[in-house]
């Protein structure tokens, strides 16, 4: 007897003896499935919240926002159960929300980085660039975004050191100019710089300031007033005159058909007399040159400049009427037609509305051709059944 239970109790213990690792192994296993789970259930919340939050900038209005949280979500979670509907929330948001407040954000970021292009702050308009292809990833002008980032980058590798100095050596001859009064120091400074950087891109300004300063003689007059004893004149008021002058020159330049040249010259009264009185006309026919020129995309957003930044000048009506020729160009008759109405509408009395009446009439008689017209046989074959 005694020795049964001697036998059983060392079965027992060699039983116990191996399932004992088995257990651990067993636990081990078990844990880590929790703590998978607990992952899995981490993940699913956050998720969750990503997903509420986007529903919650969308009911709020923050169109924008909402379609941005959502696009988070679809990268971040591809293979959660909700991606689909979140790609679709996004599709919808873009079709289906009022438009005019995101495209007028769109539209008004784009144009603030094309006018920091041609202030020539190229940094600040790739970046304005940047910001309206991260925020409008499928907005129609995101592909032109893309082409001013890389020629924008491709142009800033150009510019090396000896560039950047030929930009220096220019506005310092301006200065010279304009507030030490020293034409032919500033003179001897254009030279230099077209000599060095002959292929720079303001190079022809420069070319332009030694031909004007080469023709006025400042130094004469001086002396003539003098002679005559000639109340001298403020440096305002002669300041004043060399920017109506240089206005004039470029406008001529303009009626002569001379579109790049009076670009140039438009672009360097802008850079010398940003504040002057006929700053708005002056950015006016930049656009105009542009135009001209059948770049009328780039002339959009300068004649949009005009109408935003200029809203009380009176080529505001015809910058308008411009936009929906551009348009018309471009074979968007649908924003031609908005642009030619608000001609009318905003400036009834004015040119350009006498101008655009007769485009939207030419667009209502489009539209009329373009509807298809019922078969004259089966309207009789009606009537006579």
């Amino acid at each position: 007897m005694k020795n049964r239970i001697v036998m059983i109790i060392g079965v027992l213990t060699l039983v116990l003896l191996s399932i004992n690792p088995l257990w651990r192994i067993m636990a081990a296993d078990d844990a880590t499935d929790e703590t998978a789970h607990e992952k899995k259930i981490f993940s699913y919340d956050s998720a969750q919240k990503l997903y509420q939050q986007a529903l919650t900038a969308y009911y709020r209005k923050d169109y924008e926002g909402a379609a941005s949280l959502f696009r988070q979500f679809e990268i971040t979670y591809p293979d959660h159960s909700m991606a689909d509907k979140a790609a679709k929330w996004i599709i919808f948001i873009e079709k289906n929300t009022d438009h005019r407040e995101t495209a007028g954000s769109a539209e008004s970021l784009y144009n603030q980085a094309i006018s920091a292009y041609y202030r020539r702050n190229h940094q600040e308009s790739k970046t304005l660039f940047n910001e309206f292809v991260r925020r409008y990833p499928r907005h129609a002008m995101t592909d032109k975004a893309y082409n001013w980032i890389a020629f924008i980058e491709r142009n800033s590798k150009r510019r090396g050191a000896d560039e950047q100095g030929a930009e220096i050596l220019y506005h310092q001859a301006l200065d010279m100019y304009h507030h030490q009064k020293n034409p032919s120091k500033a003179i001897t400074m254009l030279d230099t710089m077209i000599e060095q950087y002959p292929n720079h891109e303001l190079s022809d300004n420069a070319r332009y300031w030694m031909a004007y300063l080469q023709k006025s003689t400042p130094e004469k007059e001086d002396k003539a007033a003098a002679k005559r004893q000639i109340t001298p004149i403020p440096k305002k008021e002669k300041e004043a005159d060399s920017g109506e002058k240089l206005y004039q020159q470029a406008l001529n330049a303009y009626e002569q058909k001379k579109y790049k040249e009076a670009y140039a010259q438009f672009s360097a009264f802008l850079e010398n007399y940003p504040k002057h009185r006929l700053s708005d006309r002056a950015t006016y026919w930049i656009g105009e040159c542009l135009f001209a020129q059948n770049n009328f995309y780039d002339a959009i957003s300068i004649f949009k400049e005009v109408v935003v930044r200029f809203p009380k000048s009176s080529k505001v009506p015809d910058a308008l009427l411009m936009i929906g020729n551009a348009y018309l160009s471009l074979d968007d008759p649908g924003n031609a037609r908005t642009l030619f109405e608000r001609v009318v509408r905003e400036h009834p009395s004015s040119p350009a509305a006498g101008n655009a009446r007769p485009k939207l009439e030419q667009l209502n008689l489009r539209e009329k051709k373009a509807t298809p017209q019922p078969d004259k046989l089966q309207v009789l074959r009606k009537k006579g059944g």
